[in-house]
């Protein structure tokens, strides 16, 4: 929430990148949210100490754990990434120079800060006071969040024109102060999008 209001306050290809981010940050938050009920079921604790090592016990929803806490942050090739990368670049070349650089700290502090937690949890040494149950990886449970982490990936590789439209005239609505195509294209590495004019 905090960053689609920092995009959206610093405006033009910001905001509208805050506004994808909306759907990049759904579709992270639940593999990252359903992939911890899951790790939650097999150990029957919230307690860090005796979560630990989830990598061995329940490999599927560990490794989504991990890749999903990794693309949250801003990993490429995950749509967050083009998000938090155009907001970060509309500041930078937006005349928001502090606020910007301010973003990038921020981001960067917090996945030093969740980092710790998250290996602890999917690679640390299994605590000999965890609590055994009969719960374990099921097509059911793991299927949908690779599915969700797919189309993240694929939408931080490739933005349907449809989609960039619909955000170009969200972001008008919301923003109301640049015309859609009155943009500075902001290229990225690799043949991902422009943050000017998408691909067809």
């Amino acid at each position: 929430m905090g960053i689609l209001v920092f995009g959206i306050g610093i405006g033009g290809v910001a905001a509208r990148f805050a506004l994808f981010h909306l759907a990049a940050n759904a579709l992270v938050k639940c593999v990252l949210f359903l992939s911890a009920g899951n790790i939650h079921r097999s150990y029957s604790s919230k307690t860090l100490p005796h979560v630990t090592g989830a990598i061995r016990r329940t490999p599927v929803s560990g490794w989504l754990f991990l890749i999903g806490f990794l693309a949250i942050t801003g990993l490429p090739p995950f749509a967050p990434f083009i998000s938090e990368f155009n907001i970060a670049a509309g500041a930078l070349t937006g005349g928001h120079m502090l606020a910007g650089v301010a973003f990038l700290v921020l981001l960067a502090g917090i996945f030093i800060a969740m980092s710790e937690t998250v290996l602890q949890v999917v690679f640390g040494t299994p605590s000999p006071q965890r609590v055994r149950t009969p719960y374990s990886d099921t097509v059911a449970t793991t299927a949908p969040l690779i599915v969700a982490l797919g189309l993240a990936g694929l939408l931080g590789m490739w933005l349907p024109k449809p989609l960039y439209t619909l955000l170009e005239h969200a972001a008008v609505t919301v923003n109301g102060s640049m015309p859609p195509r009155e943009v500075r294209t902001v290229p990225l590495p690799g043949p991902v999008l422009t943050a000017g004019v998408p691909h067809e």
